[in-house]
C-alpha cells in the first residue's frame, strides 16, 4: 500500500526528475528495486498495476539516462558521435518505446555509477549490472528491451547488436549482484545475430529493423 500509494498520483503527470529521483528512492529503500525484487513488489503490481507500471517506467528512464551521462563523461575524443547515439535513442525513450532497460558498466563506469550514487543520494543510480573482462575499462553496454527485440547497444567503438524473437542467446536484463562480481561477459552482448558499426547511415538501419519488427516509430 506505502508503494502503490507513492506512485498513484503520478499515472497522468510527470514530475519534475528531482522529486521523482525523491520517490523512487522512498520506494526501493522500502521494498527494493522491483526489476530485482520482483516477488516484494507483486502486490503492488496485483493491487495497483498502472502505479507499479510508473515506477517501471521512471526506472527505465533512470537507467538510458544514466548510461548515458556517465559514457559522456569518459567520450572526450568524440562527443558529436556519442551525442548522435543520444539523441537516436532518447526519441524512443522520450516516446515510452522502451520496455525495460539496464546497464552493465565496465569497471570505470561502475566506480562513475557509485559516486554518483552516493553524491546525489540517488539509489537507482546504484542498481546496474557489471561487465566483465574483454575490453576495455571504460567500455560499457546499454540492454534494451523493445517489443520481441533485446538490444544491446555498446559505448566507444563497440557496435549495435539486435537479437529478434527467435534468436539464440539473447542476454537477461537485470542482472545484479552485491559481490562486485561481473554479472555479463562481453562476448553475450556483442555476439547478437544482427549488428554493425555506427558507421554512416546506422541510425536508419536500426530504425528499420525496430519498425519492421515492432511498428514502432518515435
Amino acid at each position: 500500500e506505502f508503494a502503490a500509494a507513492l506512485f498513484e498520483p503520478w499515472r497522468t503527470v510527470e514530475p519534475h526528475r528531482e522529486h521523482k529521483t525523491r520517490i523512487m528512492d522512498r520506494a526501493i529503500a522500502h521494498a527494493g528495486d522491483p526489476r530485482i525484487n520482483r516477488p516484494r513488489w507483486r502486490p503492488v503490481e496485483d493491487a495497483a498495476g498502472e502505479a507499479y507500471a510508473v515506477i517501471l517506467r521512471w526506472l527505465t528512464q533512470a537507467s538510458v539516462r544514466q548510461f548515458f551521462d556517465i559514457v559522456s563523461e569518459t567520450m572526450t575524443d568524440r562527443p558529436d558521435m556519442w551525442n548522435e547515439r543520444r539523441k537516436f535513442w532518447t526519441k524512443y525513450l522520450d516516446a515510452e518505446m522502451i520496455d525495460a532497460a539496464w546497464v552493465a558498466f565496465g569497471p570505470d563506469g561502475a566506480a562513475r555509477a557509485d559516486r554518483a550514487a552516493a553524491r546525489t543520494n540517488d539509489a537507482s543510480l546504484s542498481m546496474f549490472g557489471r561487465l566483465g573482462s574483454g575490453r576495455t575499462s571504460q567500455h560499457s553496454a546499454l540492454i534494451m528491451k523493445m517489443g520481441d527485440l533485446t538490444i544491446a547497444e555498446w559505448s566507444h567503438n563497440g557496435k549495435w547488436n539486435i537479437w529478434g524473437l527467435g534468436d539464440k542467446g539473447h542476454p537477461a536484463l537485470f542482472r545484479h549482484n552485491l559481490s562486485r562480481r561481473a554479472d555479463y561477459s562481453t562476448l553475450e552482448l556483442a555476439n547478437a545475430p544482427t549488428s554493425g558499426p555506427h558507421m554512416s547511415g546506422w541510425q536508419d538501419k536500426i530504425a528499420r529493423i525496430i519498425r519492421n519488427q515492432t511498428g514502432r516509430r518515435p
